[in-house]
């Protein structure tokens, strides 16, 4: 209700009183929203998606080509994940 009121966290009033709507437990929420506003901006850098990130290699250089071995079945014993040593090779017959 007050992203779509303020689209933007950043955009919310600090006061529930001046809000334009009224949730229930609107002054909670406010407390809350005034706590943790770092942590919520925080959150929401983390969940967005980087695509402008340099790389040296190409995407045909970074596609999966077959079953991995070696330091991956190594990784797989010291985890004990057997099950997980199948799960590439299907992968890349999907």
């Amino acid at each position: 209700m007050l992203i779509g009121a303020y689209e933007h966290i950043e955009n919310i009033p600090v006061h529930a009183h001046q809000w334009k709507v009224r949730p229930r437990g609107a002054l909670g929420l406010a407390t809350t929203l005034a706590e943790r506003r770092e942590e919520a901006l925080l959150y929401r850098k983390l969940a967005t998606l980087v695509d402008d990130v340099p790389i040296a290699q190409s995407l045909d250089d970074l596609a999966f080509r077959g079953v991995p071995r070696g330091a991956f079945d190594a990784w797989c014993d010291a985890l004990g994940v057997n099950a997980l040593r199948t799960m590439p090779k299907r992968w890349a017959e999907g």
